[in-house]
């Protein structure tokens, strides 16, 4: 039972009292990612001055920094080299601060250990492509750059700084017309003698580069790195795509080495610095390989990468044991420990999130797919476990997951070869189906009411299998276009089906056995996302625009709308209707989350994260609060808690529910949000308590309204609502006790 008690006038230190006496939760309305760890690694560096100090080039998220020797990880927090693939790194000698980062967007260089980062653009062209670095080990100010001919931004070609690279210079007489690098090397010893791989072939200068000969001859295939023997230089190592190469006259004369060498595209060669008898090679397509006699022979050494794909990077420490590191695409860090690998990931939030789905039992139990499978959370993404029993080997890419709402331990994974099922949640998989048979599988979704039964769309056409993916029929009739793109399923009655194409959209009635065109107000030529049903209103339909709005029917998809979204840049990739106040959307775009309280009129970005990320899928969890889950390329699962932007309010533990609705003097009405306010770390908390909530209408950070349910049963056995308010807009505020179904409106 509620009693009421209205307080028409109060005082604006009687309202900051009330807020400033109720505490705050930690952790609202920022972004914070936990894993899936791992992702693409490009690059690898050991600060030679401090075995312990290690950094990550990452083909999406920047630069990661070790400070354990690969037992954690932190991002640089400068997020410039986010938005760009980091091909090469260089640690300087002689000033260990002092970073170079060689890029798909230019070189930059930290000076603060990998914290921030500048472009460096005096004497290059800024939107260049930096591939190759080496600092002379005697001279920090001497640094050489292999940069990638374009005619759009400058010329390529080996360029070089005098002075810590503030400014520099081009030196590449002898050099052709030059497309890329691969690597740039120096000798320790003699440090005016470099090489340089390139495109076509290998170059050496013994000038400092003023002047370049080849030095090829006996090498065969593009070399992507190069290794000095330290102790004697004149012994080289090239790894080429015809295996690896040594040299012993300082690459006059190269001869290949490759006996055992079963994968001969090497990409990454690195040396002992304790033994220069030892060298370890990555591979594209066959893990790691190391010999012990100078590259004699070679034996495998690829147990534990578990997905050897591509290593793209090696590197070596000089510690009382040398130990050697691996950087994976996709994979993320490795570490040597014996005979065997071990992922050394934590911290490294690189993944590629290509999927996520929740458990609609446990909304804690997450499921991501990811380029390195698939990964299982059972505490709301606080950690991650990789679930890839049955999994082909290498593990495969994950392109799309489908939990079943009937049976919700049953899952299905969409990978290139075909299609897995788990009947226990992910502990085990079988393959199904291979993918020869229906194409390259774009989604899978699965019915709502039979876990048996489920579609596939396709590059070519649209499938449905009643036998938990084992057999495939086509459900396409009626339809045209090819790329079936998106599909959903009114999760009420599962013979309606809608689904896009390249051309049109179309809707079934009758479980997929036909297609109608329901394309009524739709521009088929824009570009479109994922379709989006309204979980408490199936008959309303959402998909966003590459124009930066997005599509609504709210008939069945017989018409359609379109709404001005976000903005003119930002390409809606998914839509999320919140089944408790279906006029708050959630976006997830090409560059972060955006959320809408009144039906898409009106949108703000959520937090400073997951931005410059591109938002693969989008999962909402209300059981407590409100907590949404972000799956990202390049950024593995972020997870956002908040209250704010939400119009149902709970109090006591949820007990009650307060929804405000204001109305202005022109008769515009809206719903009332929950207030937050800037945090003294740089994000957000919102002003609310137990009993007590601030209540937001026009801007998330200016409160105008106070509401408060007061426990006073220890005094009369009743509840109490205070309200105060400091707007001019006209208030209307309902109460519900959910214990008992007493409402009281005010």
């Amino acid at each position: 039972m509620i009693d009421a008690q209205q307080t028409r006038t109060v005082t604006l230190a009687l309202v900051l009292a009330a807020i400033l006496s109720a505490p705050t939760q930690a952790g609202i309305e920022v972004w914070t990612s936990n894993g899936p760890y791992g992702g693409s690694i490009h690059a690898l560096v050991v600060d030679p001055t401090n075995p312990q100090t290690l950094y990550a080039g990452t083909l999406g998220l920047g630069v990661f920094r070790s400070d354990d020797g690969g037992a954690s990880w932190r991002a640089s927090a400068d997020s410039r080299l986010a938005e760009f693939a980091v091909e090469a790194l260089a640690v300087s000698p002689g000033a260990p601060d002092t970073v170079f980062a060689g890029t798909q967007g230019g070189l930059f260089r930290s000076s603060d250990g990998g914290e921030s980062w500048e472009l460096l653009t005096n004497g290059i062209s800024g939107l260049v492509r930096a591939s190759a670095i080496a600092v002379d080990p005697t001279d920090p100010n001497r640094v050489y750059a292999g940069i990638e001919n374009d005619p759009l931004f400058g010329a390529g070609g080996i360029y070089r700084s005098e002075d810590g690279g503030d400014s520099w210079s081009r030196f590449d007489e002898g050099l052709p017309e030059i497309n890329s690098f691969f690597a740039l090397a120096i000798d320790p010893q003699t440090p005016t003698t470099l090489y340089a791989s390139t495109i076509g072939t290998l170059y050496k200068s013994v000038d400092s580069g003023e002047q370049w000969q080849r030095s090829d001859t006996g090498l065969d295939g593009r070399v992507a790195d190069l290794a000095i023997d330290p102790t004697t230089p004149q012994t080289l190592y090239a790894a080429a795509s015809n295996g690896v190469f040594k040299s012993t006259d300082g690459g006059d004369q190269w001869t290949a080495c490759n006996a055992g060498l079963t994968a001969l595209d090497v990409r990454t060669v690195v040396i002992d610095p304790s033994d220069p008898s030892k060298l370890l090679a990555g591979t594209f397509g066959g893990g790691v390989f190391a010999t012990s006699d100078s590259c004699g022979q070679w034996s495998n050494l690829s147990e534990g990468l578990g997905e050897p794909a591509f290593i793209a990077a090696l590197a070596a420490s000089a510690q009382e044991q040398t130990v050697f590191y691996a950087g994976a695409t996709p994979g993320g860090v490795y570490q040597l420990d014996g005979a065997a690998w071990s992922v050394s990931n934590s911290g490294l939030n690189n993944s590629f999130v290509r999927d996520l789905m929740a458990d609609p039992r446990a909304p804690l139990t997450l499921y991501a797919a990811t380029n390195e499978g698939v990964f299982k959370s059972t505490d709301g993404s606080a950690s991650w476990q990789a679930k890839s029993d049955g999994f082909a080997d290498p593990t495969p890419f994950i392109r799309s997951l489908a939990i079943a709402p009937a049976a919700p331990d049953t899952l299905y994974a969409a990978a290139i070869e075909g299609v897995y099922r788990t009947l226990d949640g992910g502990e085990s998989w079988i393959q199904t189906s291979a993918n020869p048979e229906i194409g390259l599988i774009i989604e899978l979704v699965v019915d709502p009411f039979d876990a048996a039964t489920l579609y596939a769309t396709t590059e070519q056409d649209l499938y449905r299998s009643i036998d938990g993916g084992v057999s495939w029929q086509p459900r396409s009739e009626g339809t045209t276009g090819i790329f079936f793109q998106s599909l959903v399923i009114d999760p009420t009655d599962s013979s309606i089906l809608y689904v896009k194409t390249t051309d049109q959209l179309f809707k079934s009635v009758d479980g997929a056995l036909s297609w109608s065109p329901a394309n009524n107000g739709i521009d088929v030529r824009d570009p479109i996302s994922n379709l989006t049903i309204d979980p408490s209103n199936p008959s309303t339909l959402y998909f966003g625009s590459s124009r930066g709005g997005f599509f609504r029917s709210t008939d069945g998809a017989d018409s359609w709308t379109f709404i001005d979204g976000i903005d003119t840049n930002s390409f809606i990739v998914r839509l999320l209707v919140d089944p408790r106040s279906p006029d708050t959307l959630y976006a997830g775009t090409n560059d972060g989350v955006y959320r809408s309280t009144n039906g898409g009129e009106r949108w703000r970005q959520l937090g400073d994260g997951p931005a410059n990320r591109f938002i693969s899928r989008l999962v909402l969890d209300t059981s407590a609060g409100t907590k949404l889950y972000a799956g990202t390329f390049g950024g593995g699962v972020y997870d956002f808690q908040s209250v704010s932007g939400t119009t149902l309010m709970e109090l006591q533990g949820g007990r009650f529910h307060v929804e405000v609705i204001w109305r202005d003097f022109g008769y515009q009405s809206d719903r009332g949000t929950v207030s937050v306010v800037s945090g003294g770390t740089g994000g957000e908390v919102e002003l609310r308590s137990n009993d007590s909530t601030v209540v937001s209408f026009f801007e998330p950070d200016n409160w105008e309204m106070l509401a408060k349910v007061l426990d006073g049963r220890a005094i009369n056995r009743r509840f109490w609502v205070f309200l105060a308010a400091a707007t001019d807009v006209e208030l209307t505020t309902t109460v519900t006790d959910t214990s008992c179904g007493t409402v009281a409106t005010y």
